[in-house]
């Protein structure tokens, strides 16, 4: 089925928006696939999702009435798909071990110039950024010094007046405390992952 682009989108939002039930059924045939992929990042499990991509159809039914004032489909539908799943797992609990085999939350796995690719870098960088400015000084320090300027640890000891293995400790525990906030936001987020986006940042 072919995606609409430009006027058609705003068209067929307009005939949403406007009760037209015919409009939505063909809206979520057209963009099912997306959500689904979009909550799956979030929750990693195919059955999970299903019922969360029926709540947030169901959502957008509801307030279709303000389809007409989103400019970008595609970050309106990611945005939503995010709440929706965050929501899903705050009431749920949802704690399940998911293996490496079915995990599908992986950057290196996306296209890198795919939409939700560009979604989630940027969602993430913002994260990223926010959960760093709340570091204890010294291990965001440490943290800046190594990760995004790329200094070697005796570097950032002189720079610092620390020893080397201070230096270490801080940046493990920096590490931690990062790790411990993204996995509120992306709860299947691994370590090579992780290293792999700052490597963008």
């Amino acid at each position: 089925m072919m995606k609409t682009h430009g006027e058609d989108t705003h068209l067929l939002l307009k005939r949403v928006s406007a009760d037209d039930g015919d409009a939505f059924r063909f809206f979520y045939n057209l963009y099912y696939k997306d959500v689904f992929r979009y909550a799956y990042y979030f929750l990693g499990n195919k059955e999970s999702c299903r019922e969360v991509v029926s709540n947030i159809f169901f959502s957008i039914w509801k307030s279709r009435s303000s389809l007409t004032k989103v400019d970008n489909l595609e970050s309106y539908l990611f945005i939503v798909s995010r709440n929706e799943s965050l929501r899903f797992r705050q009431q749920q609990y949802l704690e399940e071990a998911v293996s490496l085999d079915e995990l599908t939350f992986s950057l290196e796995l996306a296209a890198p110039d795919s939409p939700e690719n560009d979604l989630l870098y940027n969602e993430m960088n913002s994260t990223l950024s926010d959960i760093i400015q709340n570091l204890p000084d010294r291990c965001r320090m440490v943290f800046i010094l190594s990760r995004l300027e790329g200094l070697e640890y005796s570097q950032i000891a002189q720079r610092m007046n620390l020893t080397e293995s201070t230096v270490r400790v801080q940046m493990k525990i920096a590490i931690d405390k990062i790790m411990v906030a993204l996995r509120k936001y992306y709860p299947h987020l691994t370590l090579a992952v992780f290293f792999d986006f700052i490597s963008f940042f």
